[in-house]
């Protein structure tokens, strides 16, 4: 199950639009691929 992540999220958001690329650094099992997915979705 996915989680919310409004603020990460418009952050990324709000970046990738002075800059087309985003690294998500973090440790194993902290949700970087659940967000980039997030993020593919509401770009489609």
């Amino acid at each position: 199950m996915e989680q919310p992540r409004p603020k990460f999220l418009e952050q990324i958001k709000e970046d990738l639009d002075i800059v087309p690329v985003c690294a998500l650094l973090g440790p194993r099992q902290c949700g970087k691929t659940a967000i980039a997915r997030q993020l593919h979705c509401d770009a489609s």
